[in-house]
């Protein structure tokens, strides 16, 4: 079920209902603030979201859209892409129109551009995809060089293993739809959630152990944090 959220967006993907209030939401508060933080859960649909928001506070100008890596940042070109937009990428190299009305950019590019004494690309809205990370003190480099109107983040996580608060870039945060939302709304999975009593610091226990003392049998996807991790995981499953 979805509908857009008014005729200015012709572009991209109607949102579907659950994502309507929350855009809605992140529009007001950026207007308002001039920043917004939208905190959503992993498939709940946070890229079109902000393409969306983005696209509203734009109003004609260009959104600089800034991953932390490639795969985020083939992901937001194809959804731009899917719109009959063709984005311009700067990632090791700079690709596509250079008056494209979406700039899609890994922070390290813009980092070396802005040490090499170049002028980051001008824009009406910054988007932070994973925002968490773009507290780091190399990539507030990239954050202070941008002069845009409006400042959004998007993340399902949004809190740092250090501490450090995300007020620094942003000056309130939206909440997206609530996880039992998105089952109802079919967006999600359902689940059933097995954890210990009390919650530590570590691993209450290795995946492959979890796996075979609870589920042994059936299918199971594990979460890994990278790539060497999902590796890792793998190998162990079949030493054992």
């Amino acid at each position: 079920d979805t509908l857009s959220l008014h005729d200015a967006l012709p572009i991209f993907p109607p949102l579907r209902r659950y994502q309507l209030a929350p855009v809605a939401a992140v529009v007001a508060m950026a207007r308002e603030l001039g920043s917004a933080l939208l905190c959503s859960a992993t498939g709940s649909g946070k890229t079109v979201m902000g393409l969306h928001a983005a696209h509203t506070l734009a109003e004609g100008g260009v959104v600089l859209w800034l991953a932390p890596s490639l795969g985020l940042i083939e992901q937001t070109a194809d959804r731009v892409r899917d719109a009959g937009v063709e984005p311009r990428i700067l990632q090791a190299g700079d690709s596509g129109p250079r008056d494209a009305s979406v700039i899609v950019a890994s922070v390290p590019t813009l980092l070396a551009m802005l040490r090499r004494g170049e002028a980051l690309p001008a824009c009406s809205v910054v988007v932070h995809d994973e925002a968490r990370g773009h507290l780091a003190p190399q990539w507030r480099e990239v954050a202070k060089g941008i002069a845009a109107r409006y400042r959004l983040g998007l993340d399902a996580t949004p809190c740092r293993a250090d501490g450090v608060a995300l007020g620094y870039l942003f000056a309130g945060l939206v909440q997206g739809p609530p996880v039992t939302q998105l089952i109802e709304a079919g967006a999600l999975c359902p689940v059933t959630i097995r954890a210990p009593k009390e919650r530590g610091n570590k691993l209450a226990a290795h995946p492959v152990a979890a796996y075979e003392r609870l589920l042994a049998g059936d299918r199971c996807v594990v979460y890994c944090r990278d790539k060497a991790h999902a590796e890792e995981v793998a190998g162990e499953a079949v030493r054992r």
